[in-house]
């Protein structure tokens, strides 16, 4: 019996006639198995693409991750956004056990020279503000999981040590009372790492499986932390500052969702493996960034 390498059979599902030239693992694949191929088109040219196939982990979340992140970039390419161009949304057991997607190869680097880090804060911005003004029931993304289910699941999952303590207990106090009437489309995880640039602008966003409607502040404050950690305040705020300033949202309870965004670091940064100088300087920034939205919670109560 022969079986057939399921990257040949995506390369031919691409475009009828084509050929796998090769295949490689890309690197920074956590909750996925990413790889690239170069595929031979009937005409002679080559094309990359790449196919992600989503963990256990995303998976049992939510089995439909794989299908609902297709029709997600589907919509978010048709309306201009730079997201990877979408090609192939594969079922279960064909050609891989677990459905997968695949996409263009987008030429770029995740790195922002210190230099250009102000200008780079405020193109992230702009992008967010593209993806939280499109219209929901528009561009029938409805489908996607909702942001305030998963903030009750944290709330609710054991402690892993005892700093979770002070950050849960305060959110808890204000939820769901910290929820805006305002919804939008959510990456989930917009930072830099997720960001391909190219000739100083956005080539593309990436690794949307934690896509989420919610409160648009939730995007907001995590890109913030991030922020934080790699180029400090500074940036950090012209980050902010230019988004408030063109989407004009209300910020009340950005403290809320910021001191949300430290709950999984509080829990797992010292599991990311990180060098110990690192971890150290981040972790003084996480309890300080931490610190400061709870105690403008507290404030509040």
């Amino acid at each position: 019996m022969t079986v057939t390498d399921p990257f040949v059979v995506i390369a031919e599902r691409i475009t009828t006639g084509a050929r796998l030239v090769r295949h490689w693992p890309l690197e920074g694949g956590v909750s996925a198995s990413i790889d690239a191929l170069e595929v031979a088109l009937p005409d002679g040219t080559l094309q990359r693409v790449v196919v992600r196939r989503h963990g256990a982990t995303d998976r049992t979340a939510n089995p439909d991750v794989a299908r609902d992140e297709y029709r997600l970039l589907t919509v978010l390419h048709a309306a201009g956004l730079p997201v990877p161009t979408p090609r192939l949304l594969t079922d279960t057991d064909d050609p891989f056990p677990e459905p997968c997607i695949v996409v263009d190869f987008v030429e770029g680097t995740t790195g922002v020279p210190p230099h250009r880090a102000h200008i780079a804060a405020r193109r992230m911005a702009d992008f967010l503000c593209a993806l939280h003004a499109i219209d929901l029931r528009e561009s029938g993304l409805v489908f996607l999981p909702s942001l305030e289910q998963r903030v009750e699941r944290s709330l609710r999952q054991p402690l892993a040590n005892a700093e979770s303590e002070s950050i849960r207990q305060p959110l808890a106090d204000r939820w769901p009372q910290a929820t805006t009437s305002t919804t939008a489309v959510l990456h989930g995880d917009f930072w830099p790492g997720n960001i391909l640039w190219r000739d100083g602008t956005i080539a593309a966003v990436i690794d949307w499986e934690d896509a989420v409607i919610g409160d648009p502040l939730a995007d907001l404050a995590k890109c913030r932390l991030e922020l934080l950690w790699e180029f400090g305040e500074q940036v950090m705020d012209t980050f902010t500052d230019h988004y408030v300033a063109i989407s004009s949202v209300a910020t009340a309870n950005l403290p809320f969702w910021e001191l949300h965004s430290t709950l999984g670091p509080i829990e797992k940064l010292g599991t990311w493996g990180l060098d110990p100088e690192d971890e150290a300087r981040m972790r003084e920034k996480l309890h300080t960034y931490a610190e400061r939205a709870r105690a403008t919670l507290l404030e509040e109560r």
